[in-house]
């Protein structure tokens, strides 16, 4: 369901390996080169936003929870 509301990505229900497959043809190439893209402005537009004292270190922790999350 999340693959298909985030990515428009259908996967066959049950079938693991065929699922792997339709994933890596997927995320190779221009999805993930507009995934890279998309996700690169929005991190500039947030960092380059200006912010009030009191949500500055929100937003210092709230990058560095999304980073470490993607990382692990």
């Amino acid at each position: 369901v999340l693959m298909e509301r985030i990515f428009n990505l259908q996967l066959p229900p049950q079938q693991p390996a065929k699922a792997k497959a339709m994933m890596k043809g997927y995320f190779l190439g221009t999805s993930m080169s507009t995934l890279n893209s998309t996700m690169g402005r929005h991190l500039e537009t947030l960092l380059k936003t200006e912010t009030l004292q009191n949500q500055r270190n929100w937003k210092k922790e709230g990058l560095f929870n999304l980073s470490y999350s993607l990382l692990f």
